[in-house]
C-alpha cells in the first residue's frame, strides 16, 4: 500500500509540472479538487459513523484513560 501511495503522489506531482499553466492556476486548481476530495471524504466517514452502534460510542466515551499521568 505504501508503494502505492508514493507512487499516486509523484504521478501526481508529474502531471501538475508537465502542465504548462502559471502556478497560481495549478495552486487554486489542486485548492478546488482537496475541497472536492475532503467532502468527499467526510461524506465516507459520516456513513461510516452511522453504521456503527451507538452503544459502542457511549461505552468508549465514559471510559477512562489508560495513558499514564506524569508528575
Amino acid at each position: 500500500m505504501n508503494l502505492k501511495i508514493r507512487q499516486f503522489e509523484d504521478d501526481l506531482v508529474n502531471l501538475i509540472n508537465s502542465n504548462d499553466l502559471p502556478i497560481e492556476v495549478k495552486r487554486i486548481i489542486l485548492q478546488d479538487v482537496l475541497q472536492i476530495v475532503e467532502n468527499k471524504a467526510n461524506e465516507i466517514i459520516l456513513k461510516e459513523l452511522s453504521s456503527e452502534p451507538i452503544t459502542e460510542y457511549g461505552e468508549l466515551k465514559d471510559a477512562e484513560s489508560t495513558r499514564c499521568e506524569q508528575e
